[in-house]
């Protein structure tokens, strides 16, 4: 279950429902009951939450369980409303995914100059070889296309390797052209 919508949530999705809304053919406190009746329903299915349930039915904005099944039974634009509203709610429950996914896209997009100074950092500089290695290589696997080709880059970090500090076996490896990520770092 999500949780509610917050104040800006409720005012946008009301707004989407509006258009929904404009279609019921009932008058006076019957049509402002129909559309509460329809908002909270709304407002159920934005959060994920069940509303036939005893409780639903007692809330102000609601009515009567027997009455919301006579709206169903004998008004057509009660029931075509309401059905409306179920699709509306789809629909704004899947744009506030993507708005939610475009901004956290956006903030790692701002993140990412600092994220490569870091990885460079660390690269250059980290604590011990195997740290440095690890940065290095996880940056190039995250590289982008029209980046060096990473054979290129991994010899080019090959350079940065402490031979001295290789295993006779891990040299062996090398030698034979076994992938100098593996055989660094370690991995079979």
């Amino acid at each position: 279950m999500t949780s509610p919508p917050n104040s800006s949530e409720r005012e946008s999705l009301a707004a989407a429902l509006q258009p929904t809304l404009a279609n019921l053919t009932a008058v006076g406190l019957s049509r402002s009951k129909q559309e509460s009746v329809i908002i909270a329903i709304a407002s159920c299915y934005a959060t994920g939450q069940g509303y036939d349930n005893p409780s639903f039915w007692k809330r102000s904005d609601t009515c009567a369980r027997s009455t919301f099944n006579k709206w169903r039974k004998h008004d057509p634009d009660f029931v075509a409303a309401l059905d409306g509203a179920k699709q509306v709610v789809s629909d704004w429950r899947v744009q506030q995914a993507a708005d939610v996914v475009e901004e956290a896209l956006l903030k790692l997009q701002l993140a990412t100059p600092e994220f490569v100074d870091r990885i460079i950092h660390i690269a250059k500089s980290g604590e011990n070889e195997y740290a440095q290695l690890q940065a290095a290589f996880g940056g190039l696997d995250r590289a982008s296309k029209r980046t060096a080709p990473k054979n290129q880059m991994v010899d080019m970090l090959m350079q940065y390797v402490d031979f001295s500090r290789l295993s006779s076996e891990q040299l062996d490896r090398l030698i034979d052209g076994e992938n100098p990520i593996t055989v660094i770092l370690g991995k079979e």
